[in-house]
Formats: structure tokens, sequence, C-alpha cells
């Protein structure tokens, strides 16, 4: 598992040129809590190059480690919103996804 594409780009390039699958469809992206905040410097860029080696339609999932989600849940979707008005994701089929999951406390990946 890579945990941050966006800093290393000709690795991920790599491994999308290599996918030959005809059902392949969908990135998720997992933020943590943490990450969510500050989002990596190049990652709609990073998208974007992905998108030109292999097309897909894109998610952002927020992880936490239990507790409540809806407020950081709710900034994640904001976010979104705002960088799809600003034409961000345009280079999308559709708009990114966004939904969240709670990882048990003993789970690595």
């Amino acid at each position: 598992m890579i945990s941050s594409p966006w800093t290393y780009p000709y690795l991920v390039k790599d491994l999308l040129s290599t996918i030959t699958s005809p059902v392949f469809s969908e990135i998720v992206v997992v933020f943590s809590t943490k990450g969510l905040y500050h989002s990596p410097r190049g990652f709609a860029s990073t998208l974007h190059e992905m998108y030109r080696i292999r097309q897909f339609k894109a998610a952002f999932c927020l992880e936490t480690l239990g507790g409540s989600t809806v407020g950081d849940l709710h900034a994640l979707v904001l976010k979104t919103r705002a960088a799809v008005v600003e034409g961000t994701y345009d280079f999308l089929p559709c708009p990114p996804s966004v939904f969240s999951r709670v990882r048990d406390r003993g789970t690595i990946n």
C-alpha cells in the first residue's frame, strides 16, 4: 500500500500503466482525520496525471479510529465540493464521491 502516491508519482504512473483489466474504474484515496486538513502538495495535479494514464472515477474516504466522524466527514464534503466548483476535478468523468469508514484499532492497513 502506498500511503502517499503523490510523493512518488513515477511509481504510481508505472503501476497504473500495468493495469489491463477492463473493469478497473475507480481509485479510492484514503484520508486520515489528520491528513484531511493538510492536503498533500500537488494532490490534484497528480490525480490528473494518473487519469491521463488510466481513466477512473475518484472516491475520497475518511478513515477514523472510532469516535464521531460527522464533523470531519462534513469538512471533507465541503472541501471536495469547493474544489469541484473551482474546476479542480474537471478532468474526471464525475465529481469524486465521499464516504467514511471506521477502522478497528487492531487493523494495520
